[in-house]
């Protein structure tokens, strides 16, 4: 598990502020940004849209980045390098998702969105933390989920039966961060957000 450690260490010195006004962005912005990028080249409008940020923020955001290695701009657009295609890699060896999924009454929001956080079942408690982390990254909410061998609870209240539909594999020990907002982009935000906070236990 050294590899997704490392690979957090990096984006964060990657995003560490200097001199100047305080950036709009944070590391689950970063995250998504490298999810986004996997999938081809995006143009800096595009991505912007896809991160709800400015465009001047993502200039910000790609700069950085860039000098990380872990991205390269060019004049079609924004593409991952290899370097980046690795520490995304590393990062999915204990974050599934982003993964649309219709949560029912199990969140609050128009839509929700899911990340599979490998083995933190036992780092959930009350997921107040992790559902302020995901307001805090512009989710109306967050639900965290724990599995365990007889399927999906809420650890808080363990006797409320969960159904969900989620296109990963679930292993017994995980937890799953239900982000939820008005629109996707803000429910997998919150979603990518709330993981963090349960990643940071870790450190």
């Amino acid at each position: 598990m050294a590899g997704w450690r490392e690979a957090l260490s990096l984006l964060r010195e990657a995003l560490e502020e200097r001199a100047g006004p305080p950036a709009r962005y944070r590391l689950h912005h970063a995250i998504l940004c490298l999810i986004v990028l996997s999938e081809g080249m995006v143009s800096r409008a595009s991505l912007a849209k896809r991160l709800n940020l400015g465009e001047g923020s993502v200039r910000s955001l790609l700069r950085r980045l860039r000098r990380a290695g872990l991205v390269e701009v060019i004049r079609a657009g924004c593409r991952l390098t290899d370097r980046g295609r690795k520490v995304l890699a590393e990062l999915r060896e204990v974050l599934v998702g982003p993964i649309p999924v219709d949560a029912g009454r199990l969140t609050v929001g128009e839509r929700d969105a899911a990340v599979v956080v490998r083995g933190a079942a036992s780092l959930v408690g009350s997921g107040l933390d992790v559902r302020d982390a995901a307001l805090t990254a512009g989710a109306v909410g967050a639900t965290t989920l724990v599995v365990g061998e007889g399927g999906l609870s809420i650890p808080s209240v363990p006797e409320v039966e969960v159904s969900l539909s989620i296109t990963a594999e679930l292993r017994s020990g995980d937890a799953v961060v239900l982000g939820t907002g008005e629109d996707r982009i803000s429910a997998e935000l919150g979603a990518i957000a709330g993981a963090l906070r349960l990643l940071s236990k870790l450190f």
